[in-house]
């Protein structure tokens, strides 16, 4: 019995490795080559890495989903299959549909609008059609601020900005509206030229004739 017992705790290692061996044998690897740089990569619905994949991705055998997505680009997703002890090469190059825009900003919150839309509140990322966009970020209180970016397919566009409070302007009094003032002086050159046309012995002033000359349509 001692001596079975020896022999067992012998092959116990042997055991080990061969389950080992066995189990590697029922897996596979995943390699996702790609010229789109940062696109992540989702297998099973996990993330898995992003692009590019510096070493394969270790998966049971079997038939696996794949999506593989980045701001501005179109999702590639798909099925592949790990046979055991393989290793699976799969080149995914996404296609450039839109510009990336997104927005950081301060107070949060702020309102983004494109071209005269409200797209929602920061932080804020999305897809933005290609051409020259008009940016407003707003928010109460604060100052807008406006920009206008030229969108160009697959380009990544980050806005992060500080929204200045507004500056509120006092009302101006009403004898320091400058109308106030020119009625004023109009009403005092009024006065001054009735007291010359009613001095001088208080004798009635003539007025020149007028002459007025037409001349002839030739």
């Amino acid at each position: 019995m001692i001596a079975f017992a020896g022999a067992a705790r012998r092959l116990l290692p042997l055991v080990m490795l061969a389950t080992l061996l066995c189990g590697a044998r029922r897996d596979g690897t995943l390699q996702v080559y790609s010229l789109t740089e940062g696109a992540t990569i989702h297998v099973d619905g996990q993330l898995a890495g992003e692009t590019p994949m510096h070493m394969p991705l270790a998966l049971p055998a079997g038939e696996h989903t794949l999506r593989v997505s980045k701001p501005g680009h179109a999702d590639y997703i798909d099925t592949f299959t790990v046979k055991p002890g393989e290793e699976t090469l799969l080149q995914i190059d996404l296609i450039a549909v839109a510009g990336a825009l997104s927005v950081i900003a301060r107070p949060p919150g702020a309102e983004v609008i494109v071209d005269g839309k409200l797209l929602g509140e920061a932080p804020w990322s999305g897809d933005v059609e290609p051409g020259r966009r008009r940016i407003v970020i707003r928010a109460p209180g604060h100052e807008p601020w406006r920009r206008t970016l030229r969108i160009e397919l697959g380009q990544a566009y980050p806005v992060d900005v500080v929204l200045l409070p507004a500056v509120e302007v006092e009302p101006t009094p009403w004898y320091r509206e400058p109308w106030v003032w020119i009625g004023a002086g109009a009403v005092a050159t009024a006065a001054v030229v009735t007291g010359i046309v009613l001095s001088a012995d208080d004798e009635p002033v003539s007025e020149p004739d007028l002459v007025l000359t037409i001349e002839p349509i030739r």
